[in-house]
């Protein structure tokens, strides 16, 4: 049974969830307020809504970056934590292979291309002068996602495409770097696309592109 939040929660007008935070206290074990991590694996303790070190370093990195806190399970047990934390290795490492082992695009074809006709298969896709467009059964957690990747990182061109089977899964694409697939993912997230935005090789291309876009404008007159 889950220990029941302490009398801190009082403050549920303060940035965060406060009233659903857990007191850190298990028997005599720290635990994060928000997640359950226990203090022996949780990567350090940071201040949260509640106060001084009642968050893991963790959900206290998305706290401190979003202001607010991390929709999570919250569970004290220390396996459950390092679950977690094997399906994100996991999922990190098939990132990798995706990129090391996606056989390249046929002379002449363009997988963007390609993969726009199949999300055009699937009742076409949802068009918007106001902003970018998804396919139309893309769930909504994606897009989400995307938005707050492309404030983090405005200059990249990114594209969420579907992988036609059943169930439909889905992948994204970036325009610098062509012939690739990447899985979303862990869980909700796109933590693991994120790892190849911060790609040295992904950055250089970005710059690239960018830097001839702008030399092609054309220059304007100084008075």
């Amino acid at each position: 049974m889950h220990p029941q939040p302490s009398d801190q929660l009082g403050a549920e007008e303060r940035d965060g969830r406060p009233g659903d935070q857990h007191a850190n206290l298990v028997g005599d074990d720290w635990h994060c307020s928000n997640c359950g991590c226990p203090a022996s694996i949780a990567i350090g303790r940071r201040s949260g809504p509640l106060g001084d070190k009642t968050l893991c370093g963790a959900c206290a990195k998305y706290y401190h970056r979003h202001r607010q806190l991390e929709a999570v399970v919250y569970n004290p047990d220390m396996e459950f934590h390092l679950k977690k934390r094997r399906d994100a290795e996991e999922g990190r490492l098939q990132v990798v292979a995706l990129e090391s082992e996606e056989p390249p695009v046929g002379e002449g074809s363009n997988l963007n291309e390609m993969l726009s006709s199949q999300a055009q298969s699937l009742s076409g896709v949802h068009e918007s002068t106001n902003g970018p467009s998804y396919p139309p059964d893309v769930p909504n957690w994606i897009p989400t996602c995307l938005e707050a990747l492309k404030a983090e990182f405005p200059y990249d061109e990114i594209s969420v495409v579907p992988r036609l089977g059943t169930p439909l899964e889905w992948r994204l694409t970036c325009a610098d770097c062509p012939g690739k697939l990447y899985l979303p993912g862990p869980n909700e997230s796109l933590e693991n696309f994120q790892v190849h935005l911060k790609n040295r090789v992904h950055r250089q291309n970005v710059s690239r592109r960018v830097q001839n876009q702008r030399s092609s404008e054309p220059q304007q007159q100084s008075y």
